[in-house]
């Protein structure tokens, strides 16, 4: 997975390392697959949907360093949103509005603004989705046929169920 960080820090770090940017990326490639061996390990260790937090809770138990690390979690979390928002809002500026650093701010509000509505809805038709079947409108010109071979095996299946073999 690539980070946020490489779409909106690649500039500016290429002005610090100049040339050696690749040094760098290397690093954080390097660190990249320790993180990612570790929590592989944990992964397998603790298999549950919590990630890190569940991490902290069967090491340091239901205390203040777990809420501190979810506190943490969350402000890292805004951070990131804001930084992937005003680096979507300067190239959306620069590609609409001749680079105003106004618009930077107007960009960057509609991104957290559209992606918040995309999650919101996008969680109520999910759960819309997952409580009824679709049903296609278009069928199949064999669509009865195998309708019909479902019925035919549901009933023989039944009849095996219910039969006495005594």
């Amino acid at each position: 997975m690539v980070g946020a960080g490489i779409f909106s820090l690649l500039g500016a770090a290429g002005e610090v390392a100049g040339a050696a940017v690749w040094v760098s990326f290397a690093i954080a490639g390097a660190i990249a697959l320790l993180q990612g061996y570790s929590f592989g390990k944990l992964g397998a260790r603790y298999p549950s949907a919590g990630g890190l937090l569940e991490y902290v809770a069967a090491g340091f138990g239901q205390g203040h360093v777990l809420g501190v690390t979810a506190w943490l979690v969350y402000a890292a979390n805004a951070i990131v949103t804001a930084m992937v928002a005003v680096s979507f809002g300067s190239y959306a500026s620069s590609s609409f509005a001749d680079g105003d650093a106004g618009w930077i701010k107007v960009f960057s509000v509609l991104v957290i603004v559209a992606m918040t509505l995309v999650n919101v809805m996008g969680s109520r038709i999910v759960a819309r989705a997952r409580s009824r079947p679709w049903r296609s409108s278009a069928r199949s010109p064999d669509a009865g046929r195998r309708r019909r071979s479902r019925q035919r095996w549901s009933r023989a299946i039944s009849l095996r169920s219910t039969a006495s073999y005594t």
